[in-house]
């Protein structure tokens, strides 16, 4: 591109160059014969100025042509970021199985002739809401697709930012969808939804649980709250501590699946969806944190080797130490050999789910107990969301994998 544009502009440089010796040479001539060839002049500064406004179209050299980025987000980092389990765990495939963690959001329905959600200051949200039935079967298309191809189907799926009130079931929607995705690609999925109908912050998005039917049961999941300290009620948001309160959901894994009389594995995963804002709340947050490691600890009271994972949208970012500071009580619970932070293993160049003002962050975090953290495979975190603009990508966030050897028994 450079040397073309330089080639170019020298051929232009000479053309000016011969016009202007020719004009001269007419000039000349006109003289000694006593009259002026005005048509030639004419014509020639008309050239002169085209050729000069050709000139000022072309680019620098080293100018950025319109509409291509010469360093885009995308082409600046990995396609998915990964790390495997040192040692490395074997087993095959029929062994194996996966859990995901993935903020959709704002996934709510679509309700013709029903009042909306409400904000908290009361006022309807419209951006949260699809206008038409169309844009909400198109969400449905591009979470569905996300699930099915992009993250292959995982074992269970914790989802954060879903409508969860009583009236509405998105996540049945969403499992329609999935379905019928599957049966287009000449495939049969079939996902369970697990979900307390109703636990949801004031917007109305909540936490719930995809399951795959033939390989998974689950458990009745429970929903957990309690009462903020009054330290951080005075925060404003109240003396109510999480919003948006725990979900914690138990799911036995068959070897050889629901239908077969094989070993099974149980694994409990407490699903959460942090106060946002890294920089403000922080107190809130750290008993949020707090909260669920109490949690982790009662499971694990009742089975020393419980297999536990807590998931979900953190809201700080794991790579700056001031907000990983919020998480105290989790990162002890890693201290005392009891928690293992699975994302923190990420490479830095590769510690990313978000993106905020074109800055990776890592919000969606992992943790796994000791005995499921022997287990792991592998950690997986595919960008299909974060590079891309909003009417590409299916959500703001990218999923979180990570891939177990069972150990069935």
């Amino acid at each position: 591109m450079r040397r073309s544009s330089l080639r170019l502009q020298s051929s232009i440089a000479c053309a000016l160059l011969i016009l202007v010796a020719l004009g001269s040479v007419a000039d000349a001539e006109s003289r000694g014969r006593g009259r002026t060839s005005r048509s030639f002049k004419r014509r020639t500064r008309s050239l002169s100025k085209k050729l000069l406004v050709r000139q000022a179209q072309q680019p620098a050299p080293n100018a950025q042509q319109p509409g291509r980025k010469a360093n885009s987000i995308r082409s600046r980092l990995p396609k998915v970021s990964t790390v495997k389990n040192q040692p490395a765990v074997n087993a095959g495939k029929k062994h194996r199985y996966t859990v995901a963690s993935f903020n959709v959001e704002n996934l709510f329905a679509y309700r013709p002739g029903q009042p909306a959600p409400q904000g908290k200051d009361g006022r309807k949200p419209p951006r949260y809401l699809p206008k038409d039935k169309a844009q909400y079967q198109a969400k449905l298309a591009k979470v569905a697709k996300a699930i099915l191809v992009d993250m292959k189907h995982p074992e269970v799926v914790a989802l954060q930012e879903i409508e969860n009130r009583k009236d509405v079931d998105v996540l049945k929607d969403l499992s329609g969808e999935i379905k019928r995705q599957a049966s287009a690609l000449g495939k049969t999925v079939d996902y369970g939804v697990a979900r307390v109908a109703g636990s949801s912050d004031n917007r109305g998005i909540g936490q719930g649980f995809l399951y795959r039917k033939d390989r998974v049961t689950a458990l009745k999941p429970k929903s957990h709250e309690t009462k903020a300290p009054q330290s951080v009620a005075k925060d404003g948001e109240g003396r109510t501590l999480m919003r948006r309160p725990l979900l914690v959901g138990g799911f036995e894994i068959h070897r050889d699946g629901v239908k077969g009389k094989g070993p099974k594995e149980r694994i409990y995963i407490v699903n959460q969806h942090l106060k946002s804002r890294p920089d403000s709340y922080v107190e809130r947050r750290a008993a949020q944190a707090k909260f669920s490691g109490e949690k982790v600890q009662a499971l694990l009271k009742k089975d020393p080797k419980a297999r536990v994972i807590v998931a979900g949208d953190f809201n700080v970012d794991i790579n700056q130490k001031p907000h990983k500071a919020q998480m105290k009580s989790l990162e002890g619970l890693g201290k005392k050999g009891l928690l293992s932070n699975l994302t923190s293993r990420l490479s830095s160049g590769e510690r990313f789910s978000y993106l905020y003002k074109g800055r990776p962050q890592l919000l969606d975090w992992m943790y796994a107990t000791k005995t499921l953290d022997k287990q792991l495979v592998e950690l997986r975190i595919p960008h299909i969301n974060s590079p891309e603009s909003r009417g590409k990508r299916a959500s703001d966030h990218d999923p979180v994998l990570a891939t177990f050897a069972g150990r069935f028994e």
